[in-house]
């Protein structure tokens, strides 16, 4: 029992507990918060660091193999956002060559290339708005709506009377694009 005796509470120092306290408190979850930071950053900067051109895209979906096609080509719909890209008037007539190219090619090439060329500055080419217009017959529902979205944001009256007999359409993809359009931007 004699072990058992309190001990006398031992005068702490202020000035000693405080730093012992930033570290743990502060120091610590920093240190943490900025390697995760640096790793991020790190991988990101290794995945990101894709600096190709539009035309250089472009030529690996007319030149590249079949697993590199389709991607290609969503980077180049993805860096159509730019307007730098989308003013590059030398890029329009070699999109449509690489559509019409693509008519044998992987849907998804055709879905991508149809969303480079939606993205294009109004008014799209003649050839552009020909060529998305053929392929409103595609057998694949993705291509399909990706081809009436590039001729929806193309702006040109002319393509409106081509699209009108496919607000009846029965295919949900189109039905759900109708809707959507219908109830406008949320």
């Amino acid at each position: 029992m004699d072990k058992l005796v309190e001990r006398e509470a031992a005068a702490r120092n202020p000035l000693v507990a405080a730093p012992a306290l930033a570290v743990q408190f502060f120091l610590t979850p920093l240190a943490v918060v900025a390697i995760t930071v640096g790793v991020y950053v790190g991988f990101r900067s290794l995945v990101a660091n894709d600096s190709r051109s539009a035309h250089e895209y472009l030529a690996e979906v007319r030149n590249g193999g079949s697993d590199r096609r389709w991607p290609a080509a969503y980077e180049l719909s993805r860096l159509m956002s730019d307007p730098k890209v989308r003013a590059d008037h030398t890029l329009a007539p070699a999109l449509v060559k690489a559509f019409e190219a693509a008519k044998d090619d992987d849907s998804r090439v055709k879905q991508y290339l149809a969303l480079a060329i939606g993205r294009l500055d109004p008014p799209l080419p003649s050839e552009a708005v020909e060529g998305l217009t053929n392929t409103l017959d595609a057998a694949d529902g993705e291509t399909r709506i990706s081809v009436i979205w590039a001729l929806g944001s193309s702006g040109d009256a002319a393509v409106v009377p081509r699209l009108l007999p496919l607000y009846g359409s029965e295919d949900q993809g189109i039905e759900r694009c109708d809707r959507a359009r219908a109830e406008g931007p949320s």
